[in-house]
C-alpha cells in the first residue's frame, strides 16, 4: 500500500503544472483494478494522471488507515488480557510465596540478629530451620546456665520438634561440641516436662532409652540436657549437678 511520502513525491514530481476539471470517479471493482495497476506503476516510477492517481491513493490510504485501526484494536485487546493474565500470574505469586514461608519461615532476621552477637547461626539444608546458639564456657548447674543465658539476651534452647532438634545434635555430633554435655530448656514441673522458654509441655520427645527417670520422688532429677554418653539424646539431671553440663543457649525472633 502507498503511504503519505510515495503521494508526495508523485505530486512534487509533475513539471508541468495544470487546471484540471474535477470529474467524479466511480469506485467499483473496475476502479480497484485500475488502482492495483496504477499504484504498482507508482511503485516504478510511472507518472499517471493526477486526478486518478489522487484518487487511487486517497482510497489506499483509507484502507490502510482502517487496517492499521482494526490491528490497533486488536493489540489493545490482547494488551488487556496480558494485563489480565499479568494480574492473576502476580497473585498466584503472592500465594505460593505465603505457603513457602508457611512451610520454610524467614530466617533471615533471626541471621541478622546472629551474625551482631556471640551466637552461631546453623541452618538445616532445605532453609527451613535455623537455630542462632551459644555455648557456656564452663560447666555449671542448672540455674547458673539459664543465668549464662539471659545475660546474653538468650534462654536455654527450646527443641520442641523433630528438625529443630535433628539439626542442634546433628551440629554438636559433627563438631568439637561431641565431647560436651548441654544443660537445655527443658524442666520436670508440677509432674509434667515443660519448655522454660514458652512453658509449653513436651508434646515432641527425643529421650535415651530408659529415660527420663522422673517422676520419681527419690531422685529429683528435674532437669534436661543432652547427655554425650547418650550421643546428645535428652537425659534427666539433677538441676544442681555441675560436673559436665555447660549451657546451650539460644535466641529466637
Amino acid at each position: 500500500m502507498m503511504g503519505f511520502l510515495q503521494l508526495f513525491i508523485v505530486l512534487t514530481s509533475y513539471t508541468v503544472v495544470a487546471k484540471a476539471v474535477h470529474i467524479p470517479i466511480v469506485k467499483d471493482a473496475t476502479f480497484d483494478s485500475r488502482c492495483s495497476q496504477l499504484l504498482q506503476q507508482l511503485a516504478n516510477g510511472f507518472k499517471p494522471h493526477i486526478q486518478f492517481a489522487c484518487e487511487c491513493l486517497i482510497t489506499d490510504l483509507q484502507q490502510t488507515t482502517t487496517d492499521l485501526n482494526g490491528q490497533i484494536s486488536t493489540l489493545q485487546q490482547e494488551a488487556s488480557s496480558l494485563t489480565a493474565q499479568m494480574v492473576i500470574a502476580q497473585q498466584n505469586l503472592a500465594t505460593a510465596v505465603q505457603q513457602v514461608n508457611a512451610v520454610c519461615p524467614d530466617t533471615s532476621a533471626l541471621q541478622a540478629s546472629c551474625s551482631n552477637s556471640n551466637y552461631h547461626f546453623e541452618q538445616s539444608a532445605d532453609g527451613c530451620t535455623a537455630i542462632c546458639f551459644l555455648i557456656g564456657a564452663s560447666s555449671v548447674n542448672y540455674a547458673a546456665a539459664e543465668a549464662v543465658c539471659a545475660a546474653t539476651g538468650g534462654a536455654l534452647i527450646t527443641l520442641d520438634n523433630l528438625k529443630k532438634n535433628a539439626l542442634m545434635i546433628d551440629t554438636i555430633r559433627t563438631s568439637t561440641l561431641k565431647d560436651r554435655s548441654f544443660w537445655i530448656g527443658l524442666k520436670f514441673v508440677n509432674n509434667n516436662w515443660v519448655w522454660q522458654a514458652n512453658g509449653n509441655q513436651v508434646t515432641f520427645t527425643d529421650w535415651a532409652n530408659g529415660e527420663p527417670d522422673e517422676p520419681n520422688p527419690g531422685l529429683q532429677q528435674n532437669c534436661g540436657s543432652l547427655n554425650r554418653v547418650q550421643q546428645h539424646r535428652w537425659f534427666d539431671r539433677g538441676c544442681s549437678f555441675t560436673t559436665a553440663n555447660v549451657a546451650l543457649c539460644e535466641i529466637t525472633m
